[in-house]
């Protein structure tokens, strides 16, 4: 399986890449995809038929989708608590998540933020 890793490694992340448009959102979900693709292997659950990239290309495309939804829900917790004035136990209950998972999505969503200020070098009154 490594071998087969090393092989198509730079298609998979030209892949992720073109998809996020980001490197290092990128560089993220090529170590999630591979993480994913290792416990697959030891959980048994890879049958070696010839098809390794186009398997390991579907993985790296669900990560993908998942980074985007994980992407909305940052905006809502933004939206939620400085525009509507929310409690993160608020937020936590209206969007069925944990306290500690709704924290994780508005620190990400800062750290996100911080980075789009940077790149656009934008100046914040």
């Amino acid at each position: 399986i490594t071998a087969l890793v090393n092989r198509h490694r730079r298609r998979i992340f030209d892949y992720i890449h073109m998809m996020v448009k980001d490197r290092d959102v990128a560089d993220d979900i090529f170590q999630e995809t591979l993480i994913r693709v290792l416990r697959f292997v030891n959980d048994g659950r890879y049958t070696e038929n010839g098809k390794f990239l186009s398997w390991v290309l579907r993985i790296a495309h669900n990560q993908v989708i998942d980074h985007f939804r994980q992407k909305k829900q940052q905006n809502k917790v933004v939206m939620m608590r400085y525009y509507m004035g929310l409690s993160f136990k608020e937020i936590a209950e209206q969007t069925e998540v944990s306290i500690n998972t709704a924290l994780g999505r508005m620190r990400y969503a800062l750290i996100n933020l911080r980075k789009l200020i940077d790149e656009k070098q934008l100046i914040l009154n």
